[in-house]
């Protein structure tokens, strides 16, 4: 918002943190144009914190609990990101560890490295906290990316430049094209 300010006539926004910016057209009958990016992310929320320090979750979004084993996540804490790791009880001591059947979302936990629930308060994590997976952006391959959230980042990048574009084209009567 800050930043798309200074090419915007306004920017608002809502109390569910939605954004938007608005340039006036130069002509008697501007042209409507709306750019759109969303910036969501699939992961988890603390539920519960055990006495031993561990993590219950549910699901914010999307997310499949059957690939979230072994994950890393960062969970989104007071005193900034902790890292943890999603378990869940070993196949050994588990009733279905005949069928290997994946594990329900409520099945799953989260290890941050500590041995109490007093330990996980310190660490600035409590109920209510989110954890994303903990994946960055990475090269695949000569001419690509792959990442977590990586639709987001592009179209959070790109709206505030093509809107300082417009705002360029406006202000020096051109057309946007001719930029």
């Amino acid at each position: 918002m800050d930043y798309t300010r200074q090419f915007s006539d306004r920017v608002e926004s809502d109390s569910y943190g939605t954004a938007w910016a608005t340039q006036e057209g130069a002509s008697k009958k501007p042209k409507h144009l709306m750019f759109e990016a969303h910036a969501d992310e699939i992961g988890f929320m603390v539920k519960y914190i055990s006495k031993d320090g561990f993590l219950s979750v549910d699901r914010v979004g999307g997310g499949d609990a059957k690939t979230a084993r072994g994950r890393s996540v960062d969970i989104l804490g007071d005193k900034g990101s902790v890292r943890g790791i999603i378990g869940n009880s070993d196949i050994h001591i588990r009733e279905d560890r005949e069928n290997g059947k994946a594990p329900k979302v409520h099945e799953l936990w989260i290890d941050i490295g500590a041995t109490s629930d007093k330990e996980v308060a310190k660490a600035g994590v409590r109920i209510g906290h989110p954890a994303v997976y903990s994946d960055t952006v990475e090269e695949f391959g000569p001419h690509r990316l792959f990442g977590r959230a990586l639709d987001n980042r592009v179209g959070g990048f790109i709206i505030p430049k093509s809107w300082q574009d417009l705002a360029k084209a406006r202000n020096a009567s051109l057309p946007p094209s001719s930029l």
